[in-house]
């Protein structure tokens, strides 16, 4: 089975969440993660900070042999817990070199837009397609646990996603 995770590296709801899907996931070996980085508030928007550049640089690390868990880790510690501007490609570039991706490799496909349609392609993913309220939201076999504006999905309802018990309230 896969859970589509839709998040936004921006959002410190999605922050808390990643922490409490990595000690779920373990109880769940037959569950494979399918990481979908979105905004919650895509450009134009002017609220906080945008993503779209990690975003890129996800895809990137993806390319790349970076694991997904190593590079959610690295960004949401670069915002989170160093403050720093993940909307600036030096500051993702620098990310990914800790990492041991090549950061002007990054730099260069950032120049060229290699990857500069997927946060768009994500957004409409997440806002459109599956109409989505707010971040982070999951997805799973035609299911979906919704987190609202400002109200997170507990670990409570995250475990009971996972365990398919529609159950518990969204």
């Amino acid at each position: 089975m896969k859970l589509e995770i839709f998040f936004d590296y921006a959002c410190p709801y999605c922050y808390s969440g990643l922490e409490c899907l990595r000690k779920l996931l373990p109880d769940y070996p037959g569950i494979e993660a399918v990481w979908i980085p979105c905004e919650a508030h895509p450009r134009p928007e002017r609220y906080g900070i945008h993503s779209d550049v990690a975003i890129q640089g996800f895809y990137f690390a993806r390319e790349n042999g970076c694991g997904a868990w190593d590079y959610n880790d690295r960004i949401f510690k670069a915002i989170f817990e160093e403050r720093l501007n993940i909307e600036s490609p030096g500051i993702v570039a620098g990310c990914l070199n800790d990492l041991g991706l090549d950061s002007g490799a990054f730099l260069s496909d950032i120049k060229t837009g290699g990857y500069a349609g997927m946060p768009d392609k994500n957004n409409r993913l997440a806002w459109g397609e599956n109409q989505f309220y707010a971040v982070p939201s999951y997805k799973m076999e035609g299911r979906r646990l919704l987190s609202r504006d400002g109200i997170a999905v507990t670990k409570t309802q995250l475990e009971a996603f996972l365990r398919g018990d529609d159950s518990q309230p969204a």
